[in-house]
């Protein structure tokens, strides 16, 4: 996956938001309630933790990950093509999330629109995101945290989804610098999920021990 931060160097691992595959910042840029928690499967603990020291080196109020299936190819990579501007848009408010193949990258090889396709239903299986609101933007504070907002893209040219960025992060700059979440989610396309973690561990079964297993062993080469 890769992590998107302006003006940074390349990292190098795997991760897009978060997840599952290959985790890398862009060679392109510089810069529960605790009892419910306890009930969760130690794998699901595992990955709370590990996105926790992730977090802790790149600390950010949100974090916003495209997910965008195979079908929906001509959005996703018209957001992926314009993932400069957008991260230089967030800022400091959030950070940008997709994956990329570490083989691909690499190779220095051209972005491709399955890279980061691939994950969009795993993720949304996982956080009990409805499969109606793909293609979107994701965002959430914490990864496990069962609160996420999505904003659908499947109506959205270029111009409307840049418009609709610079808008909500002025706002978020110079009218709620302390509730970036709270200001995307009074968004009339937002859309908000509450899940519990376990519900979350109960998706797991869904989409797989091995996918998560995945998931898991990326954030880990990260940290």
């Amino acid at each position: 996956m890769y992590i998107k931060k302006p003006l940074k160097s390349v990292l190098g691992g795997m991760l897009y938001v978060l997840f599952f595959t290959i985790i890398s910042l862009s060679a392109e840029e510089e810069d529960g309630g605790g009892e419910a928690y306890q009930e969760v499967p130690d794998s699901l603990i595992e990955l709370d933790n590990t996105w926790m020291k992730i977090r802790s080196k790149y600390k950010y109020p949100m974090y916003c990950v495209l997910l965008a299936a195979d079908s929906d190819k001509e959005v996703g990579t018209m957001i992926l093509n314009n993932r400069n501007e957008i991260s230089e848009i967030m800022g400091k408010e959030c950070f940008f999330l997709y994956f990329r193949s570490l083989e691909r990258a690499k190779e220095l090889l051209p972005y491709e629109h399955e890279e980061n396709s691939k994950w969009a239903y795993p993720i949304a299986k996982l956080l009990g995101i409805n499969l109606t609101e793909l293609p979107c933007l994701l965002f959430f504070d914490f990864f496990v945290s069962g609160q996420y907002t999505t904003i659908k893209l499947s109506d959205m040219s270029q111009e409307k989804v840049i418009s609709f960025l610079r808008k909500e992060f002025d706002l978020i700059r110079h009218r709620h610098p302390n509730n970036p979440l709270g200001t995307i989610e009074k968004y009339w396309l937002a859309q908000r999920t509450s899940v519990t973690k376990k519900a979350i561990a109960e998706n797991i079964k869904d989409i797989g021990l091995d996918v998560l297993k995945d998931l898991i062993k990326s954030l880990i080469k990260f940290s």
